[in-house]
């Protein structure tokens, strides 16, 4: 890994994709958010590939035909803006729909993550979404579109995640999941809905690190054969991101479910509820069937630093108390 991060190609389309960014918050105009949307996407395609392996290809192929998809959904938004508002406004919303991976246009996140390298999923899942997720937010103000963006991406996160049987699919379902979460947040305040989404970064970000750090036989179904530490680590991670007390990702989910119910938006948060309840019981089962099929499989960890796992498990549970005074300041 170490590598491919000092190779000169590595550091060029990680410049120019930030770049992108940069250029997409900076800009006061459709075409100029545009533009760093399209510098992003050019410079993440070759990272995507950079081993070189077969699936990299097809994940590249399917990151890059679905977001340019998207990118000229978009552009004809903002040449109809000229003529006819409605429907450039429409085209613009539906464009950054299917880049956020939010419902209707969740159709190749899973597909997509399935064939990527565990880095590339999760700059899939935080980096990418960052831009569009805020446009998002920031600029419409769709009160039914967004209730119904919202309720059925966290309820098609729920389900379709239950049918997995492969960890990277199942944290993309968890990603659309949970960015439906965002997008409720987003029509009661701008507060909880930043503040959701970088509690979300921040435990995805432990998430794909401690996947990343196992060797994982016959899918999804784990189970650990060298220290109970190990169990501590993965439990702690996924109940934290499943949103159960009194870890990180309870503290955001409160949040949000105050400020629906203070507003009124009953059904969408009846949704919102439905999602987050299965998607802790496809995150329980994880744990849980490791445990009862303890002798066929086995987790290999690559590195022997047990403390980094301790600190992390325990910085979980601990930094729940940390999120408390910003809870408070959020509801009041």
């Amino acid at each position: 890994m170490m590598n491919i991060l000092l190779k000169p190609f590595f550091i060029l389309f990680l410049n120019t994709m930030l770049l992108g960014i940069i250029i997409s918050f900076s800009s006061d105009n459709w075409l100029g958010v545009w533009v760093g949307l399209e510098l992003n996407l050019y410079s993440f395609v070759p990272l995507i590939i950079q081993y070189g392996k077969t699936y990299e290809y097809e994940g590249a192929i399917k990151y890059f035909v679905t977001q340019a998809v998207a990118s000229s959904v978009m552009i004809i938004g903002v040449m109809c803006g000229f003529w006819f508002n409605y429907w450039g406004t429409f085209f613009i919303y539906m464009g950054l729909v299917i880049k956020i991976g939010l419902v209707p246009g969740h159709f190749w996140l899973s597909s997509t993550m399935g064939v990527c390298s565990i880095p590339i999923c999760w700059v899939i899942s935080t980096v990418q979404k960052l831009v569009p997720i805020t446009v998002l937010l920031m600029l419409f103000t769709f009160g039914g579109v967004n209730m119904m963006v919202s309720g059925l991406s966290s309820l098609v996160g729920g389900i379709c995640g239950m049918n997995q049987t492969l960890i990277r699919p199942l944290l993309a379902f968890s990603s659309i999941g949970h960015m439906g979460w965002v997008v409720g947040a987003g029509m009661v305040s701008s507060k909880i809905s930043f503040f959701y989404f970088l509690c979300y970064v921040l435990i995805i970000s432990s998430v794909f690190f401690v996947v990343d750090k196992l060797k994982v036989v016959n899918g999804f179904v784990l189970s650990v054969g060298v220290s109970s530490s190990y169990i501590c680590v993965f439990f702690v991670v996924f109940l934290s991101l499943a949103g159960v007390p009194p870890f990180v990702g309870f503290f955001p989910k409160v949040c949000v479910m105050v400020g629906v119910l203070n507003n009124g938006f009953y059904f969408l948060l009846l949704l919102l509820v439905l999602g987050a309840v299965m998607n802790a019981y496809y995150y329980m089962k994880l744990g849980f069937v490791s445990l009862i099929i303890f002798p066929l499989n086995k987790i290999v960890f690559y590195s022997n630093h047990y403390y980094v796992y301790w600190v992390l498990s325990f910085w979980f549970l601990l930094s729940a108390f940390i999120f408390i005074p910003f809870v408070v300041f959020i509801l009041v």
